[in-house]
């Protein structure tokens, strides 16, 4: 599949996900998870993917983001 296929299908998708009431981070949490599992080989890729996860929730420098979200 070629990116620009994949760009429209994930795009799409996540509109799809939008209009049918899906809260925004869990749209994209099921769309990064399916691009994962195509783009990145399966199994191997939805282990990359949680690696990847848990590198950036343990980065410092992005702990402030939902403070201050919090703190509205």
């Amino acid at each position: 599949m070629s990116w620009e296929a994949g760009a429209w299908l994930m795009l799409g998708g996540s509109t799809a996900l939008l209009f049918l009431g899906l809260p925004v981070a869990f749209s994209f949490l099921v769309i990064n998870l399916l691009g994962a599992w195509l783009f990145l080989g399966g199994e191997a890729g939805l282990v990359q993917f949680a690696r990847n996860s848990v590198g950036s929730v343990a980065s410092f420098s992005l702990t402030p983001i939902p403070l201050f979200i919090l703190m509205g």
